[in-house]
């Protein structure tokens, strides 16, 4: 196995310029990983159209891919940091919204919600 240098690596990927970060269980406990890779191929695709991707702006989304979140029914399931919501069920259409409404507005899309930390939150609607 080929050794990284992690500070390195994380410089490269301009880690601490992103301001939320969003990861996306694409199964194969909670969904078909049909679904899951539909939603996050999506998920990559949109981030990339509206320049969210990239580091720096006010929007940037670092994204990661995962196998299991520990949640194993409902999804695929997301999760959004640093505002700690967890969504559920995310198709392309609730993935659009989480982008538009969450990660560009700073609104929780309510309908999907799985679990929110509630105190956060109140922090996060405060600033």
């Amino acid at each position: 196995m080929m050794e990284i240098d992690s500070t390195k690596k994380a410089k490269q990927l301009c880690i601490d310029q992103y301001k939320k970060h969003i990861f996306l269980c694409v199964g194969p406990e909670c969904c078909s990983q049909e679904l899951g890779e539909e939603v996050w191929i999506h998920l990559k695709k949109r981030l990339s159209e509206l320049k969210l991707a990239a580091p720096g702006g006010s929007g940037s989304v670092y994204r990661t891919r995962a196998a299991c979140l520990r949640i194993c029914g409902d999804g695929p399931i997301a999760v959004v940091y640093p505002d700690a919501v967890w969504y559920r069920k995310v198709d392309k259409d609730v993935m659009d919204k989480i982008i538009n409404d969450h990660l560009v507005n700073g609104l929780v899309v309510e309908e999907s919600v799985l679990a929110k930390n509630s105190d956060l939150q109140k922090e996060i609607k405060s600033e």
